[in-house]
């Protein structure tokens, strides 16, 4: 099945040409550009496109995951003090950082244990806190007076979109 079309009737130029050098401000003055355009025309609904959007940025995603070790094949092909550039974009491959172990040492367990308990003692202030926000303050059980939190931001609006696994 083939991807869908997320513009609908809308005509988008291909961005992305062979022989373009990408830098990232020019992608976003492009993606940019061909939003407006698109939404100018006023025939996308924009929470459409946007879901639409998100599907097609997980496609990408798909795609990419699939594409991985042929292009990391690709990559062993430079040597090791050779650059490989396409479209202006350096390309090189990266290790992740090994995982270790360390819970058969005893001194560890014991920090990792004190560690998440206060943590949890953390969570717990952290959450009266926040409930306190407006009010003087909360009294502990044992008459200690827990300040409200201060506010620093008051959020954002943002969209989910939650794609069905099947």
């Amino acid at each position: 099945m083939p991807f869908p079309d997320i513009t609908g009737d809308v005509e988008v130029p291909m961005v992305f040409k062979e022989d373009t050098v990408y830098t990232k401000s020019e992608i976003e003055r492009e993606a940019s550009k061909q939003m407006s355009k698109i939404l100018d025309s006023g025939e996308v609904d924009s929470l459409k496109l946007y879901a639409k959007l998100k599907a097609l940025n997980e496609f990408v995603l798909a795609c990419m995951v699939n594409v991985k070790i042929d292009a990391l094949d690709e990559l062993d092909k430079y040597a090791d003090n050779e650059d490989c550039v396409v479209n202006g974009m350096k390309v090189m491959k990266k290790s992740t950082p090994k995982k270790y172990s360390f819970d058969h040492c005893d001194t560890w367990k014991n920090l990792s244990t004190s560690h998440k308990t206060a943590q949890e003692e953390l969570k717990s202030l952290e959450k009266k806190m926040k409930l306190s926000v407006g009010t003087q303050g909360w009294v502990s059980e044992d008459g200690e007076v827990i300040p409200p939190a201060e506010v620093l931001d008051n959020g954002k609006s943002t969209i989910q979109v939650t794609i069905p696994n099947d």
